[in-house]
């Protein structure tokens, strides 16, 4: 069953593999690539043993259902092909969102690119601080230059 890297949803319904007690922890562990079995997306709860996220994370619930529409009326192939592709978009999604590791990883990624645009912007900010303190300089020193010339020519020197 290893073979089958390509499978990202398999339905198992009325069939005989089902009356097996554990089949679909036994087809989770075995098919790694496998996102969704029977219109459930298979959560990180099921591939970890013994592991226990919270109602949300669990497998079989509402969260983890995934609506497939009847695709037996497309009139075309271009069609049938666009709707997989949007029907492995939304696996997907759903995925992403209920997945507790997933959730992590995002927050750590915002953390860390908020933290550095913080350093990009207080570096920025030095700087323009920087250049703002060597315009007001410049003006005060012409301005300083200016008064003592007109002080110079008033007082005749």
């Amino acid at each position: 069953m290893t073979t089958l890297p390509g499978i990202l949803h398999i339905t198992l319904f009325s069939n005989p593999v089902c009356s097996i007690p554990g089949y679909r922890h036994f087809i989770v562990n075995s098919l790694p690539g496998l996102k969704a079995l029977d219109n459930f997306v298979i959560t990180d709860e099921e591939r970890i043993e013994d592991a226990s996220f919270g109602y949300r994370f669990r497998g079989l619930n509402e969260f983890m259902k995934l609506h497939i529409p009847d695709y037996t009326h497309e009139r075309s192939a271009e069609q049938h092909l666009f709707n997989l592709e949007v029907d492995v978009y939304r696996l997907r999604r759903i995925f992403e969102r209920n997945s507790p590791s997933i959730l992590i990883q995002s927050l750590y990624r915002g953390y860390r690119s908020r933290n550095f645009v913080k350093i990009y912007f207080n570096e920025r900010r030095q700087k323009i601080i920087k250049i703002q303190k060597v315009v007001r300089g410049f003006l005060h020193r012409r301005k300083f230059e200016k008064d003592l010339r007109d002080m110079l020519m008033y007082t005749g020197q």
